[in-house]
């Protein structure tokens, strides 16, 4: 590594073409082949989480989801765990520190969202921009604002996720080149500390992306459904 940025770079120095991003599918190919097959320990662990992650996201919907509308929130939550924890291996691309990255995962989301809102209740989504009660007066700059205010969700959905990998990668490669020089139990101990901590944030970005867009759609769906 050339500088402290350099952990983070999608390109390798015997080329000029983005060969780290092939990181992505690091986990499909890596995974043992009693994944794919039923009754064996790790997919049933799996089928467990799932179940778990369902009735969490179900109880964010207010029982108004849509069959399948469950399993999307719950792979991207796996996916980005998988891919922040990947990124914690020595010498492996941290695909979730790029803006690019997770801008591509949130605007679809996002995107997919304001257009079922749009399909289902076009009226609805046109109110929506001026609050109830709202003065006529100010009906130009609240409903400004509310634009605003949506288009900038796929925007702080990226940023969020991937200021947090990005400032925890930097703060890994920092205190591991202040405390390797420590031979002490103390600088071991921050060391394991900081790499938990990692682990913590990995997990805890991912829940919390994947909440968030699950709450966005429970606020146009809800209403949607109230409405018929």
């Amino acid at each position: 590594m050339g500088n402290l940025f350099g952990v983070f770079s999608p390109y390798v120095g015997w080329t000029s073409f983005g060969v780290n991003w092939s990181v992505v599918f690091m986990m499909g190919g890596v995974l043992p082949s009693s994944f794919w097959l039923g009754g064996y320990p790790l997919i049933i662990s799996i089928s467990e989480l799932l179940r778990g992650l369902g009735r969490e996201f179900g109880s964010l919907l207010s029982g108004f989801q849509q069959p399948g509308s469950l399993l999307i929130p719950s792979s991207v939550l796996l996916f980005i765990v998988f891919s922040n924890l990947g990124g914690l291996l020595p010498y492996v691309f941290t695909s979730t520190a790029h803006l690019s990255f997770t801008l591509s995962l949130a605007l679809p989301l996002w995107l997919g969202q304001i257009l079922l809102s749009s399909y289902k209740q076009p009226l609805w989504v046109l109110g929506h921009l001026v609050p109830e009660g709202a003065p006529m007066s100010l009906g130009p700059f609240m409903v400004l604002i509310e634009i605003t205010s949506n288009l900038i969700r796929p925007l702080t959905l990226a940023v969020r996720l991937f200021a947090n990998l990005t400032a925890g990668h930097i703060l890994v490669v920092l205190l591991s080149s202040t405390c390797g020089g420590l031979t002490t139990f103390l600088g071991l101990s921050i060391l394991v500390l900081l790499f938990v901590l990692e682990l913590a944030v990995c997990i805890i970005q991912g829940y919390v992306f994947s909440t968030l867009n699950i709450l966005y759609f429970s606020e146009s769906e809800t209403k949607v459904m109230v409405l018929k």
